[in-house]
């Protein structure tokens, strides 16, 4: 009796120290990951946002100043293979109006290609920003 409580106790100490040090990895990769995807996201989005408020029909009817927030984007890196790619979108407004700004970007080596930029009026309009801009 007095061996199986020993063999039960070092069971349950042995228990505990992998789940700590499966939570600690975890809380690990989480956080090393998370900066290098939102600092990848910032300079597609900086680029995206020129792109857009650079547009002179959509500055035509939005007006001026534009203005956006990179806290209000929303992103979702994923990989095709061994090409990764990001799918994002963000509000962008002025004035007269505000849009959705819905975009694709791929990784081309270090350089990301933006493929899909566009913006999506309240109407149900949509306007194509697309240039195939590599950043």
């Amino acid at each position: 009796m007095v061996g199986k409580k020993r063999w039960e106790g070092r069971l349950r100490y042995f228990l505990i120290i992998v789940f700590a040090a499966l939570a600690g990895a975890a809380l690990y990769l989480w956080l090393e990951r998370a900066p290098a995807e939102a600092r990848l996201f910032e300079q597609v989005y900086r680029v995206s946002l020129r792109q857009a408020s650079g547009n002179m029909r959509l500055m035509a009817v939005l007006g001026m100043p534009l203005k956006a927030s990179v806290a209000t984007a929303k992103y979702r890196f994923s990989h095709l293979g061994s090409q990764a790619r990001v799918r994002y979108e963000f509000p962008l407004s002025g004035p007269r109006g505000r849009v959705l700004i819905k975009g694709e970007a791929i990784a081309l080596g270090k350089n990301w290609l933006i493929v899909e930029l566009t913006a999506y009026f309240p109407n149900g309009a949509e306007m194509n920003l697309t240039s195939n801009i590599s950043i």
